[in-house]
């Protein structure tokens, strides 16, 4: 016990070597590296999730507790931000850019916190309303004033984050096909919206060179999750918001992660020719495959009364 305890505290108290520069060593006689050291580099904060957010809106004294809520998903609605933890997005990051700029009042909590504060004084008796609104119809004018002096760098710098956040990633037909943008990079995927019927689907930049098209849901926030699929390799991966849970989308059909989808939507489709069926049935039609012969009259379909006038159905139309 003795001798290893004596051993212990020589291991804890021998003196300290000397590096190998130290002992005169050329850096050609310098041992390897120890294989234990692990080189690292300094990683950026974690993002915050909604719930820090209005903790630091209200040590700012932005919005009230009945307030916060809303102004957060404000942010989400108009497509400055996403996910949670809080992501902005790259029209996120030009608004406040271009305002930071040209009108750095509006940029700043401050502007918010003080007409918060107001609205406090009002409520216990230290200012009359009309002097709150006086002093908030000065500042939004002063503000305004600011926006209107540079309207034209503000919407370019918006438009400029808006066109990013369009873009999905490279056109797997330009790719292969070797054609390349201005910039020489192979031409990209992004949403466009159809100026006629005003709905939007995936396009690529280099048309008419190229003619690829996707087709996308019309409703609900799409986001590009990656820029090639890390599943099939060949087209974007989005990230679909809606009314229900959020779901992922690789435009390319034939995706594995696409199969429960495909099965859905045969899924769909056969539900809605068995419900046409069974309607033409109720109805007395038969279907069109069935039906009389070419210069044969078709019997009159029977009519039966509707038992409530305000769900009456429409004979379906038969060619």
């Amino acid at each position: 016990m003795k001798d290893r305890n004596s051993r212990w505290r020589w291991a804890t108290f021998r003196p300290r070597q000397a590096s190998a520069r130290q002992r005169g060593w050329d850096d050609a006689e310098i041992p390897e590296a120890n294989p234990w050291f692990d080189a690292k580099e300094t990683q950026p904060p974690s993002r915050i999730g909604q719930g820090k957010l209005i903790e630091m809106m209200e040590e700012r004294g932005l919005g009230t507790k009945a307030t916060r809520h809303d102004i957060i998903q404000k942010l989400y609605d108009r497509g400055y931000v996403q996910n949670n933890p809080i992501e902005p997005s790259e029209t996120g990051i030009a608004m406040v850019k271009a305002f930071q700029q040209y009108a750095k009042r509006i940029a700043t909590p401050d502007m918010t916190a003080e007409l918060e504060a107001d609205m406090d004084k009002i409520s216990s008796g230290e200012v009359s309303k009309d002097e709150v609104l006086e002093l908030s119809r000065r500042m939004l004018l002063e503000s305004y004033d600011l926006m209107a002096g540079h309207k034209e760098e503000l919407a370019k710098t918006i438009w400029a984050g808006m066109d990013l956040d369009r873009i999905l990633g490279p056109c797997p037909q330009c790719r292969d096909a070797g054609r390349v943008n201005e910039a020489g990079e192979t031409n990209r995927l992004k949403i466009i919206r159809a100026k006629k019927s005003g709905k939007r689907f995936v396009g690529c930049e280099g048309y008419p060179d190229c003619d690829q098209t996707y087709g996308i849901p019309q409703r609900g926030d799409l986001i590009r999750l990656e820029e090639i699929c890390s599943i099939c390799g060949q087209t974007p991966r989005l990230k679909v918001f809606t009314g229900r849970r959020p779901w992922n989308l690789c435009l390319n059909d034939e995706c594995p992660s696409m199969e429960e989808m495909r099965k859905a939507r045969a899924e769909r489709e056969a539900a809605r020719a068995a419900k046409e069926a069974a309607e033409a049935a109720a109805n007395g039609e038969s279907p069109a495959e069935d039906g009389a012969t070419d210069g044969a009259e078709k019997a009159p379909a029977k009519k039966t009364p509707a038992r409530n006038s305000s769900r009456r159905r429409t004979p379906a139309k038969t060619s």
